[in-house]
């Protein structure tokens, strides 16, 4: 890191907790060490203020999205428990810390204290919000249940909007982007028609993509594995999208007295 900022021609300040694996004195030219007092870092270290929490709310929608892609290809929670590799945790950790961005990590910086006043008032602009319904569905959708308090303790520490506790319910929208839950008779009737054929084509196609993960270890070139992980990852988002089409019941078209 520290040839990486020489050749960069940029001086930086590293702020380390007192952890054992951080080595004190070390001779570095463009990197300063900082480290924090010991027993202080639940309140200066950014970490501490939401990056750990993103971090893991950002993994468990890699687990969830796993789980619903191929929980109808298995008689038990058991058996697809064993279906969960090293590899793909290693996967769901790279994509997670992957998609935590530059805003989350500010927004941490500026609650702990360190920042500047350019940086608080952007800070400021982003807006937080949560959508309970949302989670409760999703959860539903995952088989899990649903608890309003542990959501709301969950969501204790603020952070960027997007990465805040409702991780279930981010998931849920992002598969619904591109189209509204609510459809047409024709196009309902169309996805029932085609919807087993496509769960079958779909599962058998994560199926081999597992299997050429699981060999990919004698492949050479490190771009295909990570090929093979970006396409199961994008198939697992389909059969989310897929799994929360529904059709819009009579009632919903009347105003409730």
């Amino acid at each position: 890191f520290d040839k990486k900022m020489r050749n960069q021609a940029r001086k930086v300040l590293l702020v380390l907790d007192n952890a054992t694996c951080h080595v004190h004195g070390a001779q570095l030219k463009n990197v300063k060490l900082l480290f924090l007092p010991p027993n202080t870092t639940s309140k200066l270290q950014p970490l501490d203020h939401g990056v750990i929490k993103c971090f893991k709310n950002e993994y468990r929608q890699c687990a969830l999205r796993y789980v619903i892609a191929r929980m109808d290809g298995c008689e038990s929670a058991s058996e697809l428990s064993k279906k969960i590799s090293i590899g793909d945790a290693v996967d769901w950790i790279k994509t997670s810390w992957k998609n935590i961005g530059q805003e989350v990590i500010t927004k941490c910086f500026v609650s702990c204290g360190i920042s500047s006043r350019e940086v608080e008032r952007q800070s400021d602009l982003f807006d937080e919000s949560t959508a309970e319904d949302q989670l409760a569905e999703l959860s539903k959708l995952a088989g899990i249940e649903y608890d309003p308090e542990s959501f709301q303790h969950e969501a204790a520490v603020e952070c960027f909007d997007d990465y805040s506790a409702d991780w279930e319910e981010r998931l849920l929208v992002n598969e619904s982007a591109e189209g509204s839950n609510s459809v047409s008779d024709e196009e309902f009737s169309d996805t029932v028609c085609n919807r087993q054929q496509v769960k079958l084509s779909t599962q058998a196609t994560l199926r081999k993509i597992d299997e050429l993960i699981r060999n990919s270890d004698e492949m050479t070139n490190e771009s295909v594995t990570n090929l093979l992980f970006k396409l199961k990852n994008e198939l697992e988002r389909i059969v989310v999208s897929e799994k929360n089409l529904k059709q819009s019941q009579i009632v919903s078209f009347f105003q409730k007295i």
